[in-house]
């Protein structure tokens, strides 16, 4: 799920930066405070039977989760420290991940003492050694098509998950199929359904 922060510091969920998608309100999400952000139907343009829908806050998920869903929590905007206490609070640390830049990740490990999971992108620099020494990640994500068999091998030998991002253009059979082979653990999808029908024709 993906955090924004408030005008007044508070943690809520949604993906988009303005509100005009996907609420009844418009403008950017930054320039709200809670309460306003509260009163909005976020439900209404997915369907009729979720009018009312409300926007929640970071910690009413963490409650809600709670030992039911675990949590890829995609940072958008947010406060390190907030973010870390309302894991910490919420006794979510083994049931999150948190996906940021490196600097972000950095300061979640420091502040949580590296109690809570962190997954960087690493797009930029393909190196094993490099991540696990400077983020100590339980997982991190790489585009599809950058994977090769030395690169997953290498992070799975260490214990680090390795995650597929497959959306857009890459969010189509072949690519699924060649992740399937090279045995990473997750793939990002918008085609859930799909996927798991072609990892189950073997």
């Amino acid at each position: 799920m993906d955090l924004r922060l408030t005008r007044d510091g508070r943690h809520v969920v949604i993906h988009d930066a303005t509100l005009d998608r996907t609420t009844s309100g418009s403008g950017p999400v930054s320039e709200m405070d809670l309460e306003a952000l509260k009163a909005l139907d976020a439900g209404a343009w997915f369907s009729p039977e979720h009018a009312g829908t409300r926007l929640l806050t970071h910690a009413e998920a963490l409650t809600f989760c709670k030992g039911r869903i675990n949590l890829y929590l995609d940072c958008k905007r947010v406060d390190p420290a907030l973010l870390v206490h309302e894991v910490r609070e919420a006794g979510m640390e083994r049931q999150v991940v948190v996906f940021d830049g490196p600097e972000r990740l950095e300061e979640v490990r420091t502040l949580s003492g590296g109690a809570i999971p962190v997954m960087p992108s690493i797009n930029r620099r393909l190196e094993v050694d490099y991540w696990v020494e400077r983020l100590h990640p339980e997982a991190v994500e790489v585009h599809a098509h950058l994977l090769t068999p030395e690169l997953v091998r290498g992070f799975q030998k260490v214990g680090v998950i390795v995650q597929a991002q497959t959306l857009g253009n890459r969010d189509h059979p072949a690519i699924w199929r060649a992740c399937f082979d090279l045995g990473v653990d997750w793939i990002q999808t918008d085609r859930a359904e799909e996927v798991l029908a072609e990892f189950e024709k073997g």
